[in-house]
């Protein structure tokens, strides 16, 4: 298995890693900073936060996801001259997969910098593990969860269940504990050739994600690892592996 220590002589410069987070988010960071711990030397992380502070479909919430602000965000970013720009947040998942794929391109034609998404490295990450039935776990209310479905469908993916905690204050999703997430996810009945999703980055299941996978025999679809794994395809470090973080970073 190839680490970042053992392939330090091959980076001449650490890549850093440009990550929009929501502001009102809790768990992108710590989880971040625990993947990358002792790497500084092949690559470093760097946030900036867009303000989110409930997540719906009302206007209000939708506004806060527009291309200008997460621009602004970007731009702040591209300051600091990192390689690749992540929004490491998943409204693309109900507001559009595609709303997502033309938002990067406007900020990379500005920036000059590559640009994704968590939710364009969960819908990769899918294809990438050839997965197309999903078992939901959401923080999120039914109108929110039947948005995702219908993004999904377009995508040929099958729901095959959803758990969704019916929450809309950020920082009470935040709050679910990783060993609540673990019970969630293995409680989905999902098992080997399917995924759990975890569409949200501000629930923390990365912590518990390896376990998961073991106990339920399923592939765990992580949105903060999978847009950390997103991250390291558009720095050009795909082939580092992270044990611990599930089968999405242990490649």
């Amino acid at each position: 298995m190839e680490t970042g220590r053992n392939r330090t002589e091959t980076v001449r410069f650490p890549k850093r890693i440009g990550m929009i987070v929501p502001s009102s988010n809790t768990v992108v960071e710590p989880i971040c900073s625990r993947i990358f711990f002792g790497m500084e030397d092949v690559v470093t992380v760097h946030y900036s936060r867009l303000e989110v502070v409930n997540v719906s479909l009302d206007d209000n919430s939708t506004r806060q996801f527009a291309v200008d602000t997460m621009l602004r965000a970007a731009d702040q970013l591209a300051q600091a001259k990192v390689d690749a720009i992540i929004w490491n947040g998943t409204a693309g998942s109900w507001l559009g997969i595609e709303r997502d794929r033309e938002m990067c391109q406007k900020i990379e034609e500005k920036t000059k910098i590559p640009m994704s998404t968590a939710s364009l490295g969960l819908v990769g990450s899918y294809q990438d593990f050839d997965i197309k039935r999903l078992h939901l776990v959401t923080p999120y209310i039914k109108e929110m969860n039947d948005a995702i479905i219908r993004e999904y469908e377009k995508l040929g993916l099958t729901a095959a269940g959803v758990t969704g905690l019916g929450i809309t204050e950020n920082t009470e999703i935040g709050s679910v504990t990783k060993e609540q997430l673990e019970t969630l996810c293995c409680s989905t009945g999902a098992g080997h050739g399917e995924g759990i999703a975890v569409v949200c980055t501000n629930l923390a299941a990365a912590w518990r994600a390896d376990l998961i996978e073991k106990r339920s025999g399923a592939v765990v679809f992580d949105s903060v690892t999978a847009a950390v794994r997103e991250a390291l395809k558009l720095c050009g470090l795909e082939k580092l592996s992270f044990q611990g973080w599930g089968k999405l970073l242990d490649v």
